[in-house]
């Protein structure tokens, strides 16, 4: 079966064929069959037994990363590597005060950018993407840059264009003898996806061997140092290491890769429902207001005085699913749902599905914070909730992106109303999906609020409310 809708269309395609065939289905991208699985309870399957654990053998993977780094390995490589990094993350601040400290200082670098676009209409996503970065950058090379540091713009940049491209050179993971072809519009984005990507891995050179000649051995200041540290250890243990150079750069570049798109999304996302659902919009400005005083900044360490915010966030991340399909690839022969699924074969669990599902959230189209909430206005949690998977390769960067987006997400509140440029629009019913699920880009003008006091949304429909 050819499925060809695209974003959140081809999600929903798969949901409905799965619900016809039994929660489990193949597809063909070219002459390559995927399984794809919708059912609630093959999914958790999938994302919890070891036999499913391998990553999807791609043309850009295999050929840019080599399989290395923290996305794209699996195996003993993976097996290793992995919990260096999440004990790395949690050491250098994930769920931590400083970090909160450290996320805060870049909310106040957004709000300040977002200020001096002076109300012009604006795609929010470059903006916010540069501060997403650098939370990496704080955490990666142990440092945050000034927004106008040409090294840390030249980061960014390479970065977003990285991904821009991958996205857009999807087709190639699956008929790579395209880009040979002169005539065909893959060829040159090839050229310069490889351009890009040549100038990403030279510059991550040279950012790597600048902290190693300031290396000390001992201290840890950052992953890098961290990294170093478990190589200099296993070198005089044994002699050899997996701890290697390239290792190093590409798990640099896939923390980045898969951490900044997906929050920054996430965050443009949110003010996407912001504007579509203007009664959600005014109870967290209330609550907002109530919790952070004017000039002030939220308290990660006092969120559960924020519950509607929190839920407004999870709700969020169910309804735009920013990584809806974790792929993943068989070790061995198995079984699942009835069926003899060969090694190596990619199955492509929907977590849309399961965000859909009626027997886990009534109404699952409705956007509907309070679903999040208890009878006692405090958080509570739901059976199929799963935006940052589950299992074996769950998101190791899950506690990081939950403070980012809690701090962002109420900075952008409490500081700007957001404002759709007359004749143009924005929709949360469809999407581009690529390497993240994000937004159709749209356009909205920042309007600070007068000392935090007043509200106002003008969204299409002219909608407002002041206080």
């Amino acid at each position: 079966m050819m499925i060809k809708e695209k974003g959140i269309g081809r999600l929903k395609l798969m949901d409905e064929i799965g619900k016809k065939y039994g929660g489990i289905f193949t597809i063909y991208l070219g002459s390559t069959p995927k399984v794809v699985v919708t059912d609630y309870e093959l999914m958790k399957r999938v994302l919890n037994e070891d036999i499913f654990t391998g990553r999807p053998k791609r043309f850009f993977a295999d050929l840019f990363f080599r399989r290395l780094g923290l996305l794209y390995s699996d195996g003993p490589l993976w097996r290793e590597h992995r919990p260096f990094a999440m004990k790395t993350l949690r050491d250098f601040g994930l769920g931590k005060p400083w970090l909160a400290g450290t996320i805060v200082e870049e909310a106040k670098d957004l709000i300040r950018d977002l200020e001096a676009t002076k109300q012009r209409p604006t795609d929010p996503a470059g903006v916010i993407t540069h501060s997403s970065a650098n939370i990496l950058c704080a955490i990666s090379y142990g440092t945050r840059f000034d927004h106008n540091n040409r090294h840390f713009q030249r980061l960014a940049l390479l970065t977003s264009r990285i991904i821009k491209m991958a996205g857009r050179n999807q087709v190639l993971n699956f008929f790579p003898w395209l880009r040979h072809i002169p005539f065909l519009p893959f060829k040159k984005s090839y050229e310069d996806y490889t351009t890009n990507y040549a100038k990403l891995d030279a510059f991550s050179e040279s950012l790597i061997e600048e902290h190693k000649n300031n290396f000390q051995e001992g201290e840890a200041r950052d992953y890098i140092d961290a990294f170093l540290n478990e190589q200099q250890k296993q070198m005089k243990a044994s002699g050899q290491t997996t701890f290697t150079r390239e290792q190093l750069k590409m798990s640099i570049l896939t923390l980045f890769g898969a951490g900044v798109e997906t929050t920054a999304t996430t965050i443009v996302w949110s003010i996407v429902f912001l504007v579509e659902n203007p009664d959600a919009h005014r109870r967290l400005v209330q609550q907002v207001d109530a919790n952070i005083p004017d000039g002030g900044f939220p308290n990660y360490e006092n969120k559960h005085l924020m519950p509607y915010l929190e839920a407004f966030i999870m709700e969020v991340l169910r309804l735009s699913d920013p990584i809806p399909i974790p792929a993943r690839r068989t070790l061995e022969t198995t079984e699942l749902g009835g069926y003899e699924i060969p090694a190596e074969t990619v199955i492509y669990p929907n977590l849309y599905s399961a965000h859909m599902d009626p027997k886990f959230f009534p109404n699952p189209e409705k956007f509907d914070p309070d679903r999040f909430l208890d009878a006692n206005g405090n958080i509570k949690k739901l059976e199929g909730y799963m935006p940052f998977s589950v299992g074996k390769r769950y998101c190791y960067g899950e506690a990081l992106a939950k403070m980012e987006l809690f701090i962002f997400v109420a900075s952008l509140v409490k500081y700007f109303n957001f404002i759709i440029p007359g004749g143009e629009t924005v929709t949360s019913t469809d999407s581009m999906l690529a390497l993240v699920n994000a937004p159709i880009p749209f356009r909205v003008v920042f309007q600070p609020r007068s000392g935090g006091r007043r509200f106002s949304i003008l969204s299409t429909g002219h909608r407002q409310w002041d206080h």
